[in-house]
């Protein structure tokens, strides 16, 4: 395999790893994990396996691991509160009639809440990012890279039919 594809998997996974445990931040169940069989994104093995990817120094690994630690209860706390905005919501607009003005502020404090969620997350990822060499950032960014062209797929102009010379 090239280097440059296997840094390019390798920082895609980093990245993964990275988004996985703040998902496990916020996850009600904790790094405990899930009765319903669902993964636990927050478990030490995906710690270390993001920490192996990176060729996280020892120093490197406890300092990541305190990062997340640090930030999971902040975000599992607005996790809970999206939860029980969302279940509001719901029961609001499944009512007959929709008291818009009550609507409207849960839709409000939802994104009050998205707000605070994409703060505490980008806050976490600057953290780790500063316990990371030059060349693990570099890693880093080609996974972001990687995973931005895959999660929004082709294009417009990627995706429509070549033009056949006619006009509409």
């Amino acid at each position: 395999m090239q280097t440059t594809t296997r840094k390019i998997l390798l920082a895609t996974a980093v990245i993964g790893m990275m988004t996985a445990t703040a998902a496990q931040a916020m996850s009600p169940h904790g790094s405990q994990g899930c009765s319903s069989g669902h993964r636990s994104f927050g478990s030490e093995a995906r710690i270390n396996r993001l920490a192996d990817q990176l060729d996280l120094a020892p120093e490197q690994r406890e300092r990541v691991r305190g990062i997340v630690d640090k930030a999971r209860p902040g975000l599992r706390a607005v996790h809970d509160k999206m939860q029980d905005n969302r279940k509001a919501m719901r029961a609001l607009m499944q009512q007959d009639k929709v008291n818009e003005a009550e609507l409207r502020q849960l839709a409000n404090a939802r994104g009050r809440l998205v707000a605070e969620m994409t703060v505490q997350r980008a806050r976490m990822k600057s953290d780790i990012r500063a316990v990371l060499t030059p060349e693990q950032r570099d890693k880093l960014k080609q996974h972001y890279e990687q995973r931005q062209r895959v999660s929004s797929g082709p294009s417009p102009a990627e995706s429509s039919p070549e033009p056949s010379g006619q006009e509409s």
